[in-house]
């Protein structure tokens, strides 16, 4: 990339983030839960004609840490303080798991500030009889740190993706340095997650996109949350969990071609 990360401090929180590209179209673009700034560098690189935002989430990377309780809204009204700050108008909003989940609140909760949706793989919590047990394991995981209740790696990031070692170490290598606390947090927000309550609210062009090989979201549930949105597009790529890791110019030219189609 041929510009650093920055930090600025919105009134809300501080955050560390990157504006790159010149493009008319702006495009902001939310990590998974385990991800980072970083996590979109080639996808960002491939989409060289757009203005795109990446941003660490609060609690992830090196912005600021989570200290109690915190909700999509919280996310969503961090990233529309920072795109106010930046002077961004109107954009794409584009989102992997956890950042898919939270892109579907945000487009439901700021309808007029987003011009389209890409949902790869959003999150949408776990089912009802698993749920007490994930909240036990986020509690676990706030005193025992990451390593306590490590995630499935083999079903996040399947053995046919690794081909690029050094960024399957690298994906790897993020779990076990999460803050404690804000990674619990995280985790306890996940697992109460809906996303089928906000599909039904958005108005904006949508694509939902599923990863035929994610241990995480089967196709199947996520093309019945597209069917919820009306007028929603569904696709799904050979791609894993942490797609624009995995698959970045799949997932590059994916968001070319929707936001393309649509001017």
């Amino acid at each position: 990339m041929n510009n650093e990360p920055k930090w600025i401090d919105t009134g809300r929180i501080v955050q560390r983030y990157r504006l790159s590209g010149q493009g008319s179209q702006t495009a902001v673009l939310i990590h998974e839960a385990v991800g980072v700034i970083e996590s979109w560098n080639a996808v960002v690189s491939d989409l060289f004609d757009y203005r795109t935002l990446t941003f660490d989430l609060r609690g992830s990377g090196l912005s600021e840490k989570i200290i109690g309780p915190i909700t999509l809204d919280d996310h969503c009204d961090d990233i529309a303080r920072l795109s106010d700050v930046l002077g961004l108008g109107r954009f794409a909003v584009v989102g992997v798991a956890f950042g898919g989940a939270i892109a579907m609140r945000f487009a439901a909760r700021y309808p007029d500030r987003v011009s389209a949706l890409i949902a790869f793989g959003p999150a949408n919590g776990v089912a009802n009889e698993r749920r007490a047990r994930a909240m036990e394991v986020a509690n676990e995981t706030q005193t025992g740190g990451p390593r306590l209740h490590p995630i499935n790696i083999d079903s996040l990031f399947p053995m046919e993706l690794r081909d690029h070692s050094d960024v399957f170490e690298s994906w790897r290598h993020r779990l076990f340095i999460l803050d404690s606390v804000s990674w619990a947090a995280t985790r306890r927000l996940m697992a109460s997650l809906d996303t089928a309550a906000d599909a039904q609210q958005i108005k904006c062009p949508t694509l939902i996109v599923a990863g035929e090989i994610d241990g995480a979201q089967q196709p199947s549930v996520l093309s019945e949350l597209a069917s919820l949105i009306p007028n929603a597009q569904f696709k799904s790529i050979r791609s894993g969990h942490s797609m624009q890791v995995q698959t970045p110019r799949l997932v590059a030219n994916t968001i070319r071609q929707f936001l393309e189609e649509r001017g």
